[in-house]
């Protein structure tokens, strides 16, 4: 998978899919196969095309948290088989960019040839479901007659139901901890408490319990910190 971080002219034609990705739960991932198995259709590759931060925090609560942090994001999105992932900065110049404008530059930059999006996905200030011959419609996952949405996944998660959750996600809703960096300011954590895990650190696997402080967003793991070579992911 190709990282972007800004909107260029590409040698290739692309079919893309859009949005916030957040959790990559089960219905993102229908966008994405179906953006893959379209790309391939046309002889195109196939692109993720993603906003930080999050359009929330920058339209509507600023303090919002996301399911996965971008580092965790990107981890799934490698191990789904995209082609490309271009994330850029969201601000308010950005949400001003109505919906045909945007959809330019995606063809004129990007050689974008279908536009896969979600049943009630809108896009650009215009706040309207705009429609075009570039657009793919594709309907809502449910689960239980739900529509599975990110703001659904973080409620279990704050319920501590990790067994809906990860049928929801399409797998282990988890924290990547980083030797280096442990800021978890932006991600939604499970409230506190202790938390039996699973932790991998490299091939290697671990019982352990978690301990979560979600007030001073802090994640500590009882066991030793030497094991620690780079990174550990918790699985809960």
């Amino acid at each position: 998978m190709i990282i972007l971080n800004k909107i260029e002219k590409l040698n290739c034609d692309t079919v893309i899919t859009l949005g916030n990705f957040d959790g990559v739960h089960i219905g993102h991932r229908k966008l994405i196969e179906e953006t893959k198995v379209l790309a391939k259709k046309m002889n195109a590759k196939s692109l993720v095309f993603s906003f930080f931060p999050h359009t929330n925090q920058v339209l509507g609560n600023p303090k919002f948290k996301t399911i996965f942090t971008r580092g965790e994001k990107i981890f799934i999105l490698k191990s789904l088989g995209i082609d490309y992932f271009l994330e850029i900065l969201f601000d308010k110049t950005v949400a001003q960019i109505k919906s045909q404008e945007f959809l330019n530059l995606l063809i004129k930059n990007l050689n974008c040839k279908a536009l896969v999006l979600g049943n009630d996905c809108k896009f650009g200030n215009d706040k309207s479901k705009y429609e075009s011959k570039f657009i793919k419609r594709i309907s809502d996952v449910t689960f239980d007659g739900k529509k599975i949405s990110s703001s659904y996944i973080r409620s279990l998660i704050q319920q501590k139901n990790f067994v809906l959750a990860e049928k929801l996600l399409g797998g282990k809703y988890f924290i990547m901890q980083k030797k280096s960096d442990n800021n978890y300011e932006n991600k939604l954590l499970p409230p506190d408490g202790s938390y039996s895990t699973k932790i991998f650190v490299g091939n290697r696997e671990f019982n352990g319990i978690t301990n979560i402080d979600s007030r001073n967003q802090i994640v500590k793991i009882n066991t030793p910190q030497k094991m620690f070579s780079s990174s550990a992911l918790i699985y809960f």
